[in-house]
């Protein structure tokens, strides 16, 4: 990347400040809650963070692990510090037991699209150019049934 180009990079800069938490609550206990996280001024989301619930009995639970399982080691091979990428699930087996993962993705408007591409296969969050444009991933969560919970 010249000097040039940087008129084309969402801004990384100021503090990550904003935020809006997306959530999907069904009745079997299957909860989605994320967060978009950007700058001030900006169209970039600058973090992801949330968690996701799946119930024992669903049918998108063997699923579920199994994403949660392959995410976890792909994260794990990254080797990046864990304030850049955190994801950790666990499993509760029990009759009400669930799979449940919790993630927080950082420095997503910096250059990583390596961590943008890899979250954005995960979540399903469309990715542009590297980045996650905000307008893009709320049409996306909002297509997919979550609904803007708060908004700061």
């Amino acid at each position: 990347v010249t000097a040039n180009d940087e008129g084309a990079m969402p801004s990384a800069e100021g503090k990550v400040n904003k935020e809006k938490i997306y959530k999907l609550e069904r009745a079997d206990n299957d909860k989605i809650s994320l967060e978009l996280w950007y700058r001030n001024g900006s169209d970039y989301v600058a973090k992801v963070t949330g968690e996701i619930i799946v119930p024992t009995g669903s049918s998108e639970y063997d699923g579920m692990l199994a994403d949660n399982v392959a995410f976890a080691e792909k994260v794990g091979a990254m080797n990046l510090p864990e304030e850049i990428m955190q994801f950790s699930y666990d499993e509760v087996k029990l009759d009400n037991g669930y799979v449940r993962c919790s993630f927080a993705f950082t420095e997503l408007d910096a250059d990583n699209s390596d961590s943008v591409e890899m979250i954005a296969e995960f979540l399903g969050l469309p990715a542009s150019d590297g980045y996650f444009k905000l307008s893009e991933c709320e049409q996306y969560l909002q297509e997919s049934g979550l609904q803007l919970d708060y908004e700061h």
